[in-house]
């Protein structure tokens, strides 16, 4: 396992393709794991943008992300946490 996931930080497309597989044997639909991988590369180039800017703490980035949540969704975080327990 340990040799595994050193492949994997040399050549993340394993990890990806691990992923992949690992939601499949879940029983996941493919639309829903391709929509899923392709959000986790945007969150990726998001938070590296934000890094280049000076973003550094973790409170930082969680603010930054409610603010994304808001424009899109027109909800906070919290918001959309608690609609999703009633």
């Amino acid at each position: 396992m340990g040799y595994e996931r050193v492949q994997e930080i040399e050549n993340p497309e394993l990890a990806q393709q691990r992923m992949r597989e690992t939601y499949l044997q879940k029983g996941y639909p493919p639309d829903w794991i391709e929509k899923r991988v392709r959000g986790i590369a945007v969150r990726d180039e998001l938070t590296g943008e934000w890094k280049s800017r000076g973003v550094q703490e973790h409170k930082e980035f969680a603010i930054l992300t409610a603010e994304n949540f808001q424009g899109h969704f027109r909800h906070y975080t919290v918001g959309i946490q608690e609609a999703q327990r009633n």
